[in-house]
């Protein structure tokens, strides 16, 4: 739905303004020597500095003589929307869009539509018709993203295409170099996006594309010296011999969209991605991520963390730091009803493996691994059994239920003798003591032989 028109302003010949609904977020178009070219600053600070815009198709060169026109289409865009499959069903999107043509030898070249929120811009060009032509071959994007002075990267080299396990690369990512520095061309093949740059201290730029369909090919970063990034089209031996990497368009026809923006700060996680994805549960919105934290982990050993977040009021995603507290519980649970071993907060040391029979249960447990379980209430009255399902092919061991830490005090213990497999589960039960009530975090912390798996455990629940 449009709702307004503004205004992009003119700042002085050949260079034109666009701002955030906010006003902090400003991007600086101007025709400069004839060169179009970008640039975009937050609260007055540059974080981007004058890059080069244009290409080079089989009609022509559009990278020189080149000449602002007349800015069209500037409007206020708040749009409300429903989506069932994406990251939030009902999305606000609120920003300011311009079109603002490029003109060369007196005729229109092309057409930059900037799209600025509060905390992102995105741009695309539309290529217009020279004389009957109804179709072109982009040769080359003079399209760029120049950092300033003192930033450093935070990039995945993309793979020489054609090698690697069975020639299928580039096809996965590629560990990065924290803070490097700029001007390099990672494997001599550009970087895969998105691309993250820290600049100075003044804040992150996050940068990718979107909005690749079949009328276009999906592009890379290719690094250059002083601090310069431009759009690359994929590899010629990706193809492997069928067809070509350069996209044909018809005319007029669009670009994708190419994005400046943040959600998650990078931040020492151990890891060096991570693979966000977002839900919304009971009324709260949660980002799952990677993060190799955990003992053993890495930048291949990699677990899932989760932050609980809200929206800006504009719809867009505020900037989401990972914690090691994570999220606060959303519910209560009940412990006189079963429940499932893999329902916990926290463990250490276990893993869960799948039956056909059992479902999902706790395996690998060993001496000294323990499960955390958050916000059991146990209501008024003290419970006065403990049962569990678990099975051994060994020795087995013991399990203690503790109170709100790993060394608080013991409400149950049960031993699990050997039960004849690692899957012949056999339902146990002890004596609970103690005087337990209200809401407490629950330790169920195994012990046995030192060295060897003691046993499986299924589920478990208190009685009264």
């Amino acid at each position: 739905m449009l709702l307004a028109i503004c205004c992009a302003s003119l700042l002085c010949a050949g260079e034109l303004s666009l701002s955030s609904p906010d006003r902090r977020l400003t991007v600086i178009v101007s025709d400069s020597g004839g060169h179009a070219s970008y640039r975009i600053l937050y609260d007055g600070i540059t974080f981007l500095d004058p890059s080069p815009l244009g290409f080079i198709t089989d009609a022509g060169d559009f990278t020189r003589d080149l000449r602002l026109g007349k800015a069209t289409g500037v409007q206020v865009i708040d749009e409300t929307y429903s989506l069932k499959n994406i990251k939030k069903s009902q999305v606000r999107h609120l920003a300011h869009t311009v079109d603002i043509p490029f003109e060369q030898n007196g005729k229109r070249a092309f057409v930059v539509t900037f799209s600025v929120g509060n905390n992102d811009v995105a741009f695309r060009y539309t290529l217009c018709r020279t004389g009957e032509t109804l179709c072109s071959v982009v040769r080359q994007e003079a399209t760029g993203f120049r950092l300033p002075a003192g930033s450093t990267t935070f990039l995945c080299p993309q793979s020489p295409a054609m090698g690697g396990f069975a020639r299928t690369t580039p096809s996965y990512e590629t560990p990065y170099t924290p803070d490097d520095t700029p001007g390099k061309n990672g494997l001599g093949e550009g970087y895969t996006f998105p691309g993250l740059f820290r600049i100075a201290d003044r804040g992150w730029v996050l940068i990718s594309e979107t909005g690749v369909d079949s009328r276009y090919c999906a592009g890379r970063l290719l690094g250059h010296a002083d601090g310069l990034y431009t759009i690359g089209f994929p590899q010629e031996k990706e193809f492997n011999g069928n067809g070509s990497s350069s996209p044909g368009i018809t005319l007029p026809g669009q670009t994708p969209w190419r994005y400046m923006g943040e959600v998650m700060p990078l931040q020492e996680t151990g890891a060096f991605t991570n693979h966000v994805g977002v839900a919304d549960y009971k009324g709260n919105s949660y980002l799952f991520y990677h993060t190799g934290k955990l003992p053993g982990g890495g930048g291949f050993g990699r677990s899932v963390a989760v932050e609980r977040f809200e929206y800006n009021a504009d719809g867009t995603f505020p900037l989401i730091y990972a914690t090691n507290e994570g999220v606060d519980p959303v519910g209560t649970l009940n412990p006189y009803k079963r429940t499932e071993a893999e329902t916990m907060a926290f463990s250490r040391g276990v893993k869960s493996e799948p039956n056909a029979a059992t479902g999902i249960y706790i395996a690998d447990i060993h001496d000294g691994d323990y499960l955390k379980v958050r916000a059991v209430d146990f209501g008024h009255n003290s419970p006065k059994k403990f049962h569990v399902a678990a099975a051994s092919a060994r020795r087995g061991g013991t399990i203690e239920v503790r109170l709100d830490s790993i060394g608080g005090t013991v409400v149950a213990r049960v031993d699990v003798p050997s039960t004849g497999g690692w899957e012949q589960w056999k339902r146990l039960k002890s004596d609970a003591s103690g005087n337990v009530s209200g809401v407490h975090d629950l330790y169920f912390v195994f012990k046995g032989r030192k060295g060897c798996k003691l046993f499986n455990l299924d589920w478990w629940k208190f009685s009264r």
